[in-house]
């Protein structure tokens, strides 16, 4: 299970939700599925840190960097509001490590006791001799 520490990260993700305009008014420029898109790939970095797959949020956090730079060519983001998402982005890039923890592993089950006599048996069993060795016989 990821760690306490991870809601860093997904802390840092939604400081990136805020400053996309996460009012009921988008921004200027910014239209409507392009605040969706930035919305969506948000929530899968808070799942991928949640699940403790530190390659994942680090592919999904550069490609939001990479969406920030889109929108900012584009300019449907102000510089200002672009470069808060990318501070973030990289603040919450170098957390990954330290925040996203993959799950424990499960603990495998101890194999289940033979039943009284089952053990006895297949001990007795490997000590009888069946006819292999020199050929001579008992």
């Amino acid at each position: 299970m990821a760690r306490r520490g991870s809601i860093a990260c997904v802390g840092a993700a939604l400081l990136l939700a805020a400053g996309c305009g996460s009012a009921s008014k988008p921004p200027p420029g910014l239209t409507a599925p392009q605040r969706a898109g930035l919305l969506t790939r948000i929530t899968k970095i808070r799942d991928s840190a949640a699940a403790g797959d530190r390659a994942l949020t680090e592919q999904r956090l550069r490609g939001f960097r990479r969406a920030v730079d889109k929108l900012l060519a584009e300019n449907a983001l102000d510089p200002a509001t672009a470069r808060a998402l990318i501070v973030g982005v990289t603040r919450a890039l170098a957390r990954v490590p330290v925040d996203v923890q993959p799950p424990a592993p499960l603990p495998t089950p101890a194999p289940a006791p033979q039943p009284p006599g089952q053990a006895k048996k297949h001990a007795e069993h490997k000590k009888k001799d069946h006819g292999k060795g020199n050929g001579e016989g008992d």
